[in-house]
């Protein structure tokens, strides 16, 4: 039965484009996805990017795997005539090591796609999350995942300010071919902010964060048309643990400068507001340790906008990007 993507359950969306026309939308879709036990991931394809067909198991864990929970995150791309899935695990058992990334195969985009790697390809003495595949000016593959604040349960707590690092990898793509190599931390980043959880309100035990931590998740690599390597990532944007919601910001960003008026941004901001004020809303995010602050005015959300516009337009000019 087709299906609209108001009625998926799924975060961390990735959505590949086939060659032979097509798109195939992958991304956490477990119902528990802090605590599992994991079932995998499931797929949905289209043909419009409107109407989907699924769910399609993409990856189901076989017997014996290393992990058990938090499967997050997958990427898949097409690369040596195979896909190649990059996907977040966990286990919870402490012998296996903390959080990974794993890269998986499949001779369909669809799946079922298998362990590729023997095990995560990144470090195993600390947590890491959300890789992606980069291919450099000489096909060299690297893998730039996030270093995250979480901590090793039952260790130290984690880094209080989160790391992005590239790794190279082996040609087939099965095992690390090299050292980590950090390429920034989230206090980089002058719009980062700490997460802090109010009075009274815990994270999940098991990331065993440091106190008030600052985030790197989610990296993604493009070119611009004149050659210029950009990193999308998030991090939070806000001082409390309101909501995690970087993509939200910079669709507000880029629409209120392009063509969104004044009236029409109070609208879009009333309209926000009113999403997080929301029972079932406020209910889901304080499940996970988040708080709603009450709602901004307009003119707060607009001094937001203008900030990061001076901030980053600057810096889209000087890469040669347009920055229109």
């Amino acid at each position: 039965m087709s299906k609209r993507l108001s009625d998926l359950r799924m975060r961390d969306p990735f959505i590949l484009r086939l060659s032979s026309g097509g798109f195939v939308l992958f991304g956490t879709t477990d119902t528990n996805l802090w605590g599992g036990p994991a079932t995998g991931f499931d797929c949905y394809t289209s043909d419009d990017l409107a109407t989907w067909e699924g769910p399609i198991p993409a990856f189901r864990p076989p017997v014996g795997f290393w992990a058990d929970t938090q499967f997050w995150a997958p990427e898949v791309v097409a690369h040596d005539d195979r896909f190649f899935m990059f996907a977040t695990f966990a286990s919870t058992d402490p012998n296996e090591g903390p959080r990974g990334v794993q890269v998986l195969v499949s001779d369909e985009p669809t799946g079922p796609f298998v362990p590729w790697s023997e095990g995560p390809v990144t470090p195993r003495d600390v947590p890491c999350l959300d890789g992606t595949l980069f291919l450099d000016d000489d096909d060299v593959p690297w893998l730039v995942y996030s270093r995250g604040a979480e901590g090793v349960p039952g260790g130290p707590a984690g880094i209080r300010d989160g790391e992005m690092y590239a790794r190279r990898l082996t040609d087939d793509l099965t095992a690390a071919a090299g050292s980590p190599l950090l390429l920034f931390t989230a206090s980089t980043a002058p719009w980062s902010k700490p997460l802090w959880f109010p009075e009274g309100v815990e994270p999940p035990e098991q990331l065993n964060l440091a106190k008030n931590p600052l985030f790197t998740d989610g990296p993604f690599l493009v070119r611009s048309g004149r050659g210029a390597l950009f990193m999308l990532w998030s991090s939070f944007v806000l001082p409390i643990a309101r909501a995690p919601l970087p993509a939200l910001y910079y669709c507000t960003v880029f629409f209120s400068h392009s063509f969104i008026t004044q009236p029409t941004f109070a609208r879009l901001n009333a309209e926000l507001n009113r999403i997080g004020q929301l029972p079932q809303v406020r209910d889901k995010m304080l499940a996970q340790g988040i708080e709603m602050l009450p709602p901004a005015s307009p003119a707060a959300a607009q001094k937001l906008v203008r900030d990061d516009l001076a901030l980053w337009l600057p810096i889209i000019k000087a890469s040669g990007a347009s920055a229109e």
